[in-house]
């Protein structure tokens, strides 16, 4: 039995879910509320494993959900599973939220599906035919076509995009669960040292900053030239 940990603390819900992944058998999992992830998500960790009576030395693998998604949450999941590595010595799997997302709706088929979460300010994070971006609604909404399909996660944007699929957060779990096994059996392991938060927009305040510095030069610029 090779024993996965995967952990979510992307959106407004998140998961901590322990599976074996020689035979997909689920053997734990606790919801976690986005609000009061980081005071819930180590309790979570530490519940899970004790109802499956698995201990952490018998762990194979630790997966997370990169993003993209809350600021906040993101670093909080990201931190977790790197100190896990750190002290266990295990693999990584980082898998991208949007991926997980599109991939909910295999059942399509060759069907373009478009995967769309909500990024605040009128925007979405969107991801179709594997490529991310962050766009405004309307763009977005322009390219759909007859035959689409689009996959939303959050029922707020069934507003947005009517006719869109709502993907259910269990039926998210599995497939994260299936986006993880894939990257295993492809031996897609992250570089733990390396790995970085899916953000796809820059925090507001390292763009406050960029700014703030960008200015300070401008004037100093302006100081210089009026001297000479």
């Amino acid at each position: 039995m090779k024993r996965v940990l995967a952990i979510d603390t992307c959106g407004s819900e998140g998961s901590v879910q322990l599976f074996d992944s020689t035979s997909g058998h689920v053997l734990g999992e606790a919801t976690l509320p986005g609000r009061e992830t980081q005071e819930k998500l180590l309790p979570a960790v530490e519940s899970v494993l004790a109802g499956a009576g698995c201990a952490p030395s018998g762990l194979s693998t630790l997966a997370v959900v990169s993003g993209p998604g809350s600021f906040t949450g993101v670093r909080i999941g990201l931190a977790a599973v790197k100190g896990l590595a750190e002290a266990l010595d295990l693999p990584v799997v980082a898998v991208s939220r949007l991926v997980v997302l599109a991939n909910s709706l295999s059942a399509h088929g060759p069907a373009y599906v478009y995967a769309l979460l909500d990024a605040g300010r009128g925007e979405v994070y969107c991801a179709a035919q594997g490529r991310e971006s962050i766009s405004p609604a309307a763009p977005v909404l322009a390219r759909v076509r007859e035959g689409d399909v689009v996959a939303v996660l959050e029922p707020a944007l069934l507003e947005r995009f009517p006719g869109a699929v709502l993907v259910s957060f269990s039926e998210y779990q599995r497939s994260f669960r299936t986006e993880v096994q894939r990257a295993i059996d492809a031996g897609e392991y992250a570089d733990v040292v390396l790995l970085d938060a899916n953000y796809l927009r820059k925090p507001d305040a390292e763009l406050a900053r960029n700014a703030r510095v960008t200015a300070e030069l401008f004037t100093a610029a302006n100081h210089a030239g009026q001297k000479t």
